[in-house]
């Protein structure tokens, strides 16, 4: 009797980032000394997430631009497969 080749079905994208959400810790690493709070560094989350993507075979791009008009920067975080 032949044996049944069960496909094991890899997780989507959306799936990984879950596991991956839930897994990650980081600390606020940058200090706002005029509001006296902390904040998450972009340095801090990719070195935080990089270990998990590549465990989990995603990869990740990250930009910050400046937005002139409100003089702010923006951070935009692409997490694909690989």
């Amino acid at each position: 009797m032949p044996e049944e080749i069960k496909e094991i079905k890899k997780p989507s994208v959306k799936e990984r980032i879950v596991l991956i959400s839930n897994e990650i810790r980081i600390s606020k690493e940058g200090k706002n000394e005029f509001t006296r709070s902390g904040y998450f560094q972009p340095d801090d989350i990719l070195r935080a997430i990089n270990p998990l993507l590549k465990a989990h075979r995603l990869i990740a791009e990250f930009d910050m631009e400046f937005i002139k008009e409100i003089e702010m920067y923006r951070g935009t975080l692409t997490i694909e497969d690989f």
